[in-house]
């Protein structure tokens, strides 16, 4: 095993068999598809995030209700109906009152807890998204035709961002400069990475896959290509 995995790193496998008389697990690394791994760490993300805040709830409240009991009482019903516990727990916290309606089993004794925590762990998130590609071009343009995608695509997503910030509405990507983040960094000749910070994941993906397109489009006017290596994901998560 030591040759396939290194002791202490996570990492995403399937489960083939489950022998439940000699309590053992057969695994396999190799079967996972790559596209479904970003889906699978936002699965986990979201239920490290819920568990744990239903375990604080049960310390706080003097193990008065146990987590088993917690999760009988409302937290299956609530996965059941938001698709996850970690979405019924935004429900909750942007509408707390609807929350104890649709749930009135939740007890009383541990309401202030719940929300407490919801708020606490909840809170809007920076992270990070990321896409790395190869790009070559092999004609007489060579360096200067990637040079010219390079910046196309980054003058892109930085007009992007410009634009949210100056937008009456909400800003789409954060609400600072430091949160705006667009980068494009050179790994190792012809890989890149395309990242950008911010605090809502799926304009964070949306944004770095039409910063690729533009790129896409500037070097295949050069008779040059690019190969997505790894699809945009997030990779880091820091507190807002």
């Amino acid at each position: 095993v030591k040759k396939v995995i290194k002791e202490g790193r996570q990492e995403i496998v399937q489960v083939l068999r489950v022998n439940r008389s000699k309590h053992f697990i057969d695994l396999s690394k190799k079967r996972v598809d790559a596209d479904e791994i970003p889906k699978i760490e936002d699965k986990w993300n979201k239920s490290k995030a819920a568990h744990s805040i239903v375990r604080q709830v049960t310390v706080l409240s003097n193990s008065k209700f146990s987590m088993k009991q917690l999760y009988k009482l409302f937290g299956w019903q609530c996965a059941k109906d938001f698709g996850h516990l970690y979405d019924g727990f935004k429900f909750a916290m942007n509408d707390w009152n609807a929350f104890l309606a649709k749930y009135p089993a939740i007890p009383k004794d541990i309401q202030p807890f719940l929300l407490k925590n919801i708020e606490k762990r909840l809170k809007p998130q920076i992270v990070t998204v990321r896409a790395k590609v190869e790009i070559t071009c092999f004609t007489a343009e060579g360096v200067e035709a990637i040079k010219r995608a390079l910046k196309a695509g980054l003058k892109f997503g930085e007009e992007h961002n410009s634009a949210a910030k100056t937008s009456k509405e909400q800003p789409e990507l954060g609400s600072s400069d430091e949160d705006l983040n667009v980068k494009i960094k050179l790994v190792a000749p012809p890989l890149f990475t395309v990242s950008v910070s911010t605090y809502e994941p799926e304009k964070g993906i949306k944004l770095v896959n039409d910063m690729v397109d533009v790129i896409i489009e500037s070097i295949e006017q050069s008779k040059g290509t690019l190969t997505v290596k790894q699809s945009a994901q997030v990779i880091a998560v820091e507190e807002a």
